[in-house]
């Protein structure tokens, strides 16, 4: 199936509007794998984000802003990975998976 290494783009813009009426523009481009055997479980997450995988390189956590929150130290066991997240406060964040020079992005609440 030639479809099944396809990836798919989404590009979005934030603007960001101070008080005093100046204003920011972000765009940013999520690359996504559609092929995938990863699960991030819970969502919304507390303090603890699980993955259900093997053979990952990097984990990032990014807020909405792309602004990079959490360059994740973990050792990877046989089927699974445990982030320890209490210290993220609440709020919308994509979760890089990066596996074999490859960038998965995951949508997550906490």
């Amino acid at each position: 199936d030639r479809t099944s290494n396809i990836e798919s783009k989404i590009y979005y813009k934030l603007i960001q509007w101070d008080y005093d009426g100046s204003h920011q523009s972000y765009i940013t481009k999520l690359t996504k794998l559609n092929n995938s055997d990863i699960r991030v479980y819970p969502n919304p997450f507390t303090n603890t984000i699980h993955l259900s995988t093997s053979n990952v390189d990097q984990l990032l956590l990014y807020d909405v802003q792309g602004k990079l929150i959490e360059d994740f130290q973990f050792t990877p066991s046989e089927d699974s990975i445990q982030l320890h997240t209490r210290s993220i406060p609440q709020g919308i964040y994509y979760l890089a998976i990066i596996q074999q020079g490859k960038t998965q992005y995951i949508k997550l609440l906490k």
